[in-house]
């Protein structure tokens, strides 16, 4: 049996619960998003807490995200005092941590292949959305 190619939702989930830290996997997400398991970037931490993390993250929750991942063997970086920071992503490191089995559990969020009621409300309201404030009043008498 073949394996489906890894969408970019399921490997967030992956990486989600192998690192266990919202930031430290958005800012990996971010760093293979630019390819950097192939090449570098260098780039001050406020312009990618601004500008492409949109202010998720502080610059500060920053720094710690990217000593997690450093020390975690994820990244290799190089700074320059002052100015910006180098980043490259350990492509074998991070294919060694998605090797990992995560633990067996009974529900595992973002991964399970069972329906969520839920989801049919919300495809619903945001069909009402997409149809405009008139829709929401004739739903609402």
């Amino acid at each position: 049996m073949t394996q489906q190619p890894m969408t970019q939702e399921a490997l967030f989930v992956q990486l989600s619960h192998r690192l266990r830290n919202y930031g430290d996997t958005c800012f990996l997400m971010l760093l293979l998003n630019w390819g950097l398991d192939q090449d570098k970037f260098a780039c001050s931490l406020a312009q990618v807490s601004r500008s492409e993390l949109g202010g998720l993250m502080t610059r500060h929750e920053l720094r710690h995200a990217v000593e997690r991942l450093q020390n975690a063997g994820l990244i290799q970086v190089l700074t320059y005092p002052n100015t910006k920071t180098e980043f490259r992503v350990n492509r074998e490191a991070v294919l060694e941590l998605l090797r990992q089995p995560i633990p067996s559990r009974p529900y595992f969020p973002g991964a399970a292949n069972r329906p969520i009621p839920f989801l049919s409300a919300w495809a619903e309201d945001q069909a009402r959305l997409e149809q405009g404030p008139a829709a929401a009043v004739s739903t609402n008498n």
